[in-house]
């Protein structure tokens, strides 16, 4: 078994329950731990072998560019289109831990807050 993470994907978006979140938007920063056996690919050094960066990347940038009110939702919806993409290679990377972490940095609160954030996990 091994650890495969793709930290620190900044994205500014439109994600809040508040109307003015919605117009002005936030910074957010998106990480992703994949815990999975990673010697397959280790000896082939193939990309078909493992999870490809580019392809994690674009499935949370696309996601980043909705509209959601929670930032739960934003974490589900990363969560379940990485998933789909990890069934379709079931029969080399299995079985898959996936976390999802989902960061607003300084939420519009009373007082000064980093960030509030959301983890979402799943097996597949």
């Amino acid at each position: 078994m091994g650890k495969l993470a793709i930290e620190g994907m900044k994205f500014y978006a439109y994600h809040g329950h508040y109307e003015a979140e919605n117009i002005i938007g936030n910074n957010y920063v998106v990480d992703v731990y994949f815990d999975m056996d990673l010697e397959r690919a280790g000896k082939s050094d193939k990309i078909g072998d493992t999870v490809n960066y580019e392809v994690v990347y674009r499935i949370c940038a696309e996601t980043m560019e909705f509209q959601f009110e929670l930032i739960e939702k934003v974490g589900q919806y990363i969560l379940d289109e990485i998933t789909q993409m990890l069934s379709e290679k079931k029969d080399r990377l299995s079985p898959v831990k996936v976390l999802v972490r989902v960061r607003k940095m300084h939420p519009p609160l009373d007082g000064y807050v980093e960030s509030t954030f959301v983890e979402m996990e799943a097996v597949c």
